[in-house]
């Protein structure tokens, strides 16, 4: 049973319901943003709380953040109803770039057939920034072996600085260093609790230290990333 307060009978597909709440059981203050959006073949709830318990007003990082969460329902809106994945994956990474103002955002899938292995499939860079993609094709297991472990056992990646691996990871190191990224934010796309693949940005400059943006992103795209994986699979 529905909360006496949820306001389920008056959310629309199209637009987002704002209100406010307090919180009884943690004693705060939320600014509440609710829609409903349709995830493959059912309508679920859609909601971004914003603790504002010690601000009179909406602060400029709440209204951004409110901002990019209405651009996250027009991508799972996206991903549950367009047919081309290309199209899907490019106006995500786009929209995840523009967020954290990056260089580059992208998407990494494992090699078919050489487990261990990845290739940068998805690209996008920022106006002026030098693409990558090409030079990041089939990556070796070594490259990427603390990422692995960090997607399985923290949930991210988080690099503010690229010094500290030039002794510890130095293969990782001579990677990122030859493509001039100091920053990375990334997350994996986990399936059946593996890594079934991974997205991030290249020296963010806003919110350096909030994965929770990107990881909405990832959580979305993971539905449909387990379609497109099914539907190569049986083609082969």
């Amino acid at each position: 049973m529905p909360c006496e307060f949820c306001p389920k009978d008056i959310l629309r597909h199209d637009t987002f319901h704002i209100w406010e709440d307090r919180n009884e059981y943690c004693d705060r203050h939320f600014l509440l943003k609710d829609k409903l959006m349709d995830i493959g073949d059912k309508t679920v709830r859609f909601q971004v709380a914003m603790d504002i318990t010690k601000q009179e007003y909406v602060s400029q990082k709440t209204r951004e953040r409110l901002e990019f969460a209405n651009r996250i329902a027009g991508y799972a809106d996206l991903l549950g109803r367009q047919k081309e994945w290309r199209k899907v994956v490019n106006v995500a990474l786009a929209g995840m770039g523009e967020f954290y103002k990056a260089d580059r955002a992208y998407l990494f899938e494992e090699v078919p057939g050489k487990s261990g292995y990845w290739s940068n499939t998805f690209e996008w860079c920022a106006p002026g920034v030098t693409p990558q993609k090409d030079n990041l094709q089939q990556v070796p297991p070594e490259a990427v072996e603390r990422w692995m472990e960090a997607f399985r056992t923290q949930g991210s990646i988080l690099l503010y600085n690229l010094e500290p691996l030039r002794k510890k990871s130095p293969l990782e190191w001579e990677i990122l260093n030859s493509q001039d990224i100091q920053r990375v934010i990334a997350v994996p796309l986990m399936s059946n609790g593996q890594v079934a693949g991974f997205i991030g940005v290249d020296n963010p400059r806003y919110a350096i230290q909030d994965d929770t943006q990107i990881r909405v992103l990832a959580s979305f795209m993971m539905v449909r990333f387990r379609r497109e994986r099914k539907n190569w699979q049986e083609k082969q």
